[in-house]
């Protein structure tokens, strides 16, 4: 999940879109996002370790 987490980080949350706003078309297409669509954003995250 870090990868993930610095992925949004790094890019504002860009390349997360809601379902509704890029609903699934069986096809191959270009990915057309904008990133005034970023849904998401995130100040930082902790890893809280096993126990």
């Amino acid at each position: 999940m870090t990868i993930a987490y610095d992925f949004l980080l790094e890019n504002n949350g860009w390349g997360v879109t809601a379902e509704t706003n890029y609903p699934y078309e069986e096809a191959q297409k270009v990915c057309k996002t904008e990133q005034s669509s970023a849904p998401v954003s995130i100040n930082g995250y902790k890893v809280v370790p096993c126990i």
